[in-house]
């Protein structure tokens, strides 16, 4: 209770018009087929802050939920939608009851491993029990339900996903292809995340390991823009524990690709406070206004500095 009291949650309900809709349905955003209705979902978060609209196609039903949290709030945001959408009886999206089937422990062993949902996006699955459990990169797990050979349904989104297998040229006496779990694919999702080999990682796993060069690499081989590397080392100063180490790392290299970014400095000055590093600290304030006079937030951190 003590985390959600410092959690500011508002959600209203939202008629969506249908070009509203077919805008909001675009590349970047999520959708769901349902049994009696279809969704979309489009979600964005900025630091410290987490926000997303969902709507249906027809139906006119919908919600935004905005929250100044970014630790945990998403689960909080997914019950608040399941309230509304039960109140309001929005058609097709509440979950309908599982039925779970039991697999022999082989096939379960099977499916675990990690899957590259996107280029630092890696969901991995482990056994628990007769269920198996769903991480994506350092989150927190999310309970899948095995419902068929191959086949999970998840717990968070009404959805099922399937395990694809590597093509051997064999086949059981049912038709069913024989060989190796090599993909994970969700039933909305065209293309499927393929499992990643042992000691192959992506940069925000190699980041939790310690090899930090070599996660520096791999953002650097992404190509994220300043926005994308200053948010990374504004989350690894906030988030609990802290990591200024990989906040240090990523602020390195986002000086050395944008030295003419303002917020570059801010979040610089925002690592030096935290060391205590104070003239440093003040230093890369000044220089964060020198390059954007309109920093309202690195001038009132320059004063609090000042005044100590």
């Amino acid at each position: 209770m003590a985390q959600l009291s410092r959690i500011l949650c508002v959600a209203h309900l939202l008629s969506f018009s249908r070009a509203t809709t077919e805008t909001a349905c675009g590349s970047n955003s999520r959708r769901g087929a349902y049994p009696q209705g279809r969704y979309f979902e489009h979600t964005g978060v900025n630091a410290g802050y987490l926000a997303y609209a969902l709507g249906s196609v027809v139906g006119g039903n919908g919600v935004v939920v905005m929250m100044n949290d970014n630790a945990g709030a998403n689960e909080l945001g997914k019950e608040i939608r399941r309230a509304v959408a039960q109140v309001y009886d929005w058609p097709g999206f509440l979950p309908q009851l599982l039925v779970p089937e039991s697999l022999p422990d082989s096939l379960l062993n099977a499916y675990v491993g990690r899957y590259q949902r996107g280029p630092d996006e890696v969901v991995t699955i482990r056994r628990w029990g007769k269920l198996l459990i769903e991480t994506i990169n350092n989150g927190n797990g999310i309970i899948c339900v095995p419902v068929g050979r191959d086949t999970v349904a998840l717990t968070d989104y009404t959805a099922k996903a399937y395990f694809s297998r590597a093509m051997l040229g064999q086949t059981r006496s049912d038709g069913a292809q024989l060989g190796k779990i090599d993909s994970l694919r969700l039933e909305w999702d065209k293309t499927p995340w393929p499992r990643l080999a042992e000691g192959v990682y992506l940069p925000n796993e190699l980041v939790r390991m310690g090899r930090l060069s070599e996660a520096m690499e791999g953002y650097r081989a992404m190509k994220l823009n300043v926005y994308q590397l200053t948010y990374m080392a504004y989350d690894f100063t906030t988030s609990r524990p802290t990591n200024l180490l990989a906040a240090e790392a990523i602020l390195d290299l986002a000086h050395q690709q944008f030295p003419k970014e303002g917020i570059v400095y801010t979040r610089l000055g925002d690592l030096y406070s935290l060391r205590g590093k104070t003239s440093q600290a003040i230093d890369a304030f000044r220089e964060a206004l020198r390059l954007d006079p309109s920093d309202a937030y690195s001038k009132d951190k320059l004063k609090a500095l000042r005044s100590e």
